[in-house]
């Protein structure tokens, strides 16, 4: 189902700005209108452990958002200096009323598509549905 919602160029530049730099850890996007608009963007720190947990602590209770994140996946014999890895996590919480959870689930493909190049996607419906180590291994 086609919302026409699209990823405003704003935050097409903010996604290019982090997988190019390599300087953040992850950045937030929001529904605005008929376009996903980026709402923040978080720098890394030394530990993306902590920077995960950050996340999960900022994630809000009642609304949906769309959320690129980067981190360092192990290499499978597992050496900590693996590859970078972009992982797109669609949030919709069970808490969030049906009609955003709608829209942000049928416009999910229109923001993958645009930033297709070498990212997993992530749903996530509760805290549950983000551990660090599961998402590591996708």
């Amino acid at each position: 189902m086609a919302t026409g919602v699209k990823l405003s160029e704003d935050a097409y530049n903010a996604f290019n700005k982090m997988k190019m730099g390599k300087k953040h850890r992850y950045m937030v996007m929001k529904i605005e209108g008929k376009f996903v608009v980026n709402k923040s963007m978080v720098l890394k720190s030394d530990d993306q452990r902590v920077d995960f947990e950050e996340l999960l602590e900022s994630l809000p209770k009642n609304s949906s958002c769309y959320i690129i994140l980067d981190l360092n996946v192990p290499t499978r014999s597992g050496q900590s200096s693996g590859r970078d890895q972009l992982f797109v996590i669609s949030w919709c919480p069970d808490t969030a009323v049906i009609g955003d959870k709608m829209l942000y689930s049928a416009t999910k493909q229109a923001v993958v598509d645009k930033i297709k190049e070498g990212i997993k996607l992530v749903q996530a419906n509760d805290l549950g549905d983000l551990i660090y180590e599961e998402i590591l291994e996708k």
